[in-house]
């Protein structure tokens, strides 16, 4: 349930996903949920998320991405994971931070703890 609560879908745990033709929860939740099961599923090596932190409460994103960060540093994977402006607490969970500039091109990449 601890995985639940991190992709913030411990309300609708026990609700259908539904499909094309059924809605029952959000499309937010359906990332969240797809995000749960590479984690659990333990087959993915590498996982590249995008904004996976979208309509969680502050709380709830440091957990998700603490857990994220855990989950895959423990296990030898690799994610690349894109958050839509972080606070400093979140930052600082990852071990490298990769900065682009608006047109795209690298403004920073290195590690999280070594001033910018």
């Amino acid at each position: 349930m601890d995985m639940m609560v991190s992709l913030g879908l411990d309300h609708v745990a026990d609700t259908m996903a539904g499909n094309k033709n059924l809605r029952v929860i959000s499309d937010r939740q359906k990332r969240r949920l797809t995000v749960g099961e590479m984690i659990l599923d333990g087959n993915c090596r590498f996982v590249c998320l995008e904004n996976i932190t979208d309509g969680l409460s502050s709380t709830n994103s440091i957990k998700l991405i603490r857990d994220l960060v855990n989950n895959y540093h423990t296990g030898g994977y690799l994610a690349c994971i894109s958050v839509l402006q972080p606070s400093d607490k979140i930052i600082h969970l990852f071990n490298k931070l990769l900065i682009l500039t608006d047109n795209g091109k690298c403004s920073y990449f290195g590690p999280v703890d070594r001033p910018l």
